[in-house]
Formats: C-alpha cells, structure tokens, sequence
C-alpha cells in the first residue's frame, strides 16, 4: 500500500534550469552542423597525416562548441574565438581535400566555364566567343537536347579567377576557397559574441563553406557583396565609406548576376537618406565599376557578352529548360507547366510591387534591399537552391551591421 510520503522521483529533483539564451542554442547548432561536416570527412579518408590532424581538429571544434552551449560557459564572452577556431579547422580540413582533389576533373560547369574563361583571358580573349565544353558530371541541359557550352556570366568571376588558373590547372577551385575564408572572416569576425556561433553555422548550410571543393561558385560573389555591407555608412561594423562599398558592390555585380537585382534598393536606401544626388553619384560608381572591368570584352566582342550576360536570366531562343526550387518547380513536376514569359511577367510584377513597398515601408524593409534576388528569382524559371542558400550568411552580417558588437560581456576584472 503507497504511503503519503511516497514523492515521485521528479517531484525530488531540482527545478529544471530553462534560462537557455539564443547564443547557447547557436552554438550547439554550429556544433551539430560541424559533426555533420566531421562525418563527411570521415569517408573520404585518406592515408595522410595532414588529413588526419585535421579530421581531428574538425570533430574537436565540434565537441567544444556543442559543450560551450549546453554547459555554463558564458557564450556571450567565448562565442567569437569559439566561432572562429570551428571555422579555421574547417577550412583547413577543405584546404587538405582541394590537395587530395587537385588536378581531378572539375564536375559542374559553372565552375569550368569559370576556369576555362579565365584561361581564355588569360591569352587575350573574350570568354564569351569561346566555345566551352565541360567533362563534369552536372552540365547544364538545353531545350534541345543538348548541354550549355557557351560562358554565361559576368567576366568578373573569370578575372577573379584569372591569377590561380595562371598557377594551377585548377585555379578557379582555389579562388572560390579564399573567396569562403573572407567571407567567414567577415561574418565571424563582424559578429558579436553571441551571433558569431549562429554565422559559423550560416556557413555550414547548405554545405556552403564546402562549395570551393564541391565545385560551385557562389561565394566569388558574395564576398565582394559582404565587403560592401561592412563598408556601407549605415553599417555598424566597418567605417563609413560610401564610395568603396559602392567599388566593392560593382565588383559583385561584374561577378554574378543576382547581386543586379539589389542594385534598385540601394539606390532608393541612399536616396532616402542622403537625397538624389548622392544616389546618381553611388549608381555612377556601381555602373563604372561594372563597366571598366566589362570594357575589354565589350570592345573584343560586344553582342556575344550580352547575350552571355543575360542567358541566365531570360534564355535566348528558348534554350535552356526549367530548373530550380521555386515556382518552375510546377514545371519540372508535371503539375502546371509554365511558360518563361508568364515567369518574365510574374518577376516583373513582384518587382515593381517591391520596389513601391521598399520606398513607403522604407524603415522597415531597408536592410532587405541585400537580398533582393531571392524573392525575385523565387519567380524566375531558372531558381537553383544555391540562390537561395547564399542567403544564410548574408542574413547574419545583415544582424552584424544592424546590431554591431554591442551589447558584450566585459572581461571578469
């Protein structure tokens, strides 16, 4: 027969401490996402010293975050050097597998093109009259039957890429890599304690911070775009500095296409707040910058660099097929077909209406304006889950820049 007495052991354990604050949760995710990137190592393993130290340096990082955010440890005074130490074993890990990979076949064509442009600007030619032929295992498909074999970007990711292909066969591989340590270096060390955890983890989405040996070429863009946010005047993280982050900006455009659908909101942002002379003069500088570094091409040959330039955003002739996680996902289910001009029609619509409601709901919507492809290319027929993944780190120095490093935690006396 139970007695009064007979408390359940819950009932004699102490209360449950929930005072769990954001910046233990980002550390444990950084860390769960680290482990993911640790076991993704583990089966490439290789009979190599440099390989092995730095699995465990990875799987080290891992362990110390998760146990920073779900002990004590006052992640608000640790959080960046945490942040930081995950993210150099990371990219030490990734620098030991581009040694492992080098020489081996590039596999998709966006960053062959991005090679082989840089091989043709290297000899003194446009890339854009090249004819391209990747042996990857992910080339582009055409309406025809047939695969993209012509450059389709703007010739800054080329440039970029020019002064390693000029020293490795692989060099483009190579750029995109140091590309990621910027922007790690820019979201980490931008970041407040507490955020720092969250950006490393932002890098691990998507298995972005891997995408110089995966092949993709995103963060060639991103980086100069991160460095325009660390210079822009209503920053708090960097100086004020109109004209370079506007330099820094044009280079973004000259490397990737979606940093162009930005370009409007920037412009409406320092209009509103420093008037309309001071934005001609921000969009002269975008467009200079943009347009010195497509001279050369432009000169050698002018109509071939357009239609590069403009492939991925409207097809010419109707030649490349559906492809992405957006609406053109009702296409390449079957479920409703839709053709390019209604996708035409509906990102000139979402446009428009976000550009009227970027200018009244100005104080609301302003820091937006650095991720303006995504809800525009969320309607395009081409809207790759790489669009949209680039926004993770992107989103974190936008809470950088409106949050700077205040408030922190001061050093115990």
């Amino acid at each position: 027969m139970a007695t009064d007495d007979s408390d359940s052991l819950l009932d004699r354990l102490p209360e449950p401490d929930l005072d769990i604050e954001a910046p233990d949760a980002y550390a444990v995710l950084a860390g769960l996402f680290t482990l993911h990137l640790g076991s993704e190592m583990a089966y490439a393993r290789e009979p190599s010293v440099i390989w092995g130290v730095a699995s465990i340096y990875v799987f080290a990082s891992a362990l110390v975050l998760i146990g920073a955010g779900v002990s004590t440890v006052d992640v608000r005074r640790w959080g960046r050097p945490l942040a930081g130490a995950a993210f150099v074993a990371i990219m030490t890990a990734l620098g030991v597998t581009y040694l492992m990979i080098h020489g081996s076949p590039i596999n998709t064509d966006a960053l062959d093109f991005v090679n082989i442009a840089a091989e043709a600007i290297l000899s003194g030619q446009s890339p854009y009259v090249v004819s391209m032929q990747s042996g990857g295992e992910y080339p582009t498909p055409m309406m025809d039957g047939g695969h993209v074999n012509q450059y389709s970007y703007p010739v800054g990711s080329a440039m970029l890429a020019a002064p390693f292909v000029a020293i490795a066969e692989d060099g483009s591989r190579i750029a995109v890599l140091l590309s990621t340590v910027v922007i790690g270096a820019l979201v980490i060390g931008t970041a407040s304690h507490e955020l720092a955890p969250l950006g490393l983890f932002s890098l691990l989405v998507g298995d972005f911070i891997t995408w110089g040996v995966s092949d993709l070429t995103d963060p060639l863009w991103v980086a100069p775009l991160l460095a325009a946010l660390y210079l822009w005047p209503w920053s708090r993280v960097g100086r004020d500095s109109l004209r370079w982050s506007a330099i820094l900006f044009g280079i973004a455009m000259a490397v990737k296409q979606q940093a162009w659908f930005c370009a409007p909101f920037l412009m409406l942002w320092v209009w509103h707040e420093r008037g309309r002379w001071t934005a001609a003069k921000y969009v002269a500088t975008v467009a200079g910058t943009f347009g010195l570094i497509h001279l050369p091409v432009f000169v050698l040959a002018p109509e071939a660099a357009v239609v590069g330039l403009l492939t991925n955003l409207y097809g010419p002739s109707g030649t490349l097929v559906h492809l992405g996680v957006g609406v053109s996902a009702l296409t390449l289910s079957g479920a409703f077909p839709i053709a390019k001009g209604a996708h035409t029609l509906l990102m000139g619509l979402v446009g428009i209406s976000g550009v009227v409601a970027y200018w009244h709901y100005f104080e609301r919507l302003r820091w937006l304006a650095w991720l303006a492809w995504a809800p525009l290319l969320f309607f395009n027929y081409r809207s790759l889950a790489n669009y949209f993944i680039v926004c993770a780190p992107v989103a974190v120095m936008l809470l950088n820049a409106r949050l700077g490093r205040e408030p922190e935690v001061a050093d115990a006396a």
